[in-house]
């Protein structure tokens, strides 16, 4: 797959809408969340690459509590990612 992607900037963004459609993602540290964020974004201005996005699976996401009047990082990229076929996997 990755030979796919350096085909051409078209070619990339179909690989990867198909890859996040099919594979379930795993986002072990809140770290993750930025460049995730950044290579969603980069799929298309019109929210395409958070759309694709069909199965996700916070791992540590019990240990990384929001303090008062900040949003959870972890909630906002759910609420981007429109097509998630079912309720995120969220472990503590």
């Amino acid at each position: 797959m990755p030979q796919l992607c350096r085909v051409d900037e078209a070619t990339r963004i179909d690989v990867s809408s198909y890859l996040l459609q099919t594979t379930e993602l795993y986002l072990l540290y809140l770290a993750q969340m930025g460049r995730f964020s950044l290579f969603l974004k980069s799929l298309g201005a019109n929210n395409e690459g958070f759309a694709a996005v069909c199965k996700l699976d916070f791992q540590l996401f019990g240990r990384h509590h929001p303090s008062a009047g900040n949003d959870s990082t972890y909630i906002e990229l759910m609420k981007r990612c429109t097509k998630l076929t079912g309720p995120a996997k969220i472990r503590s």
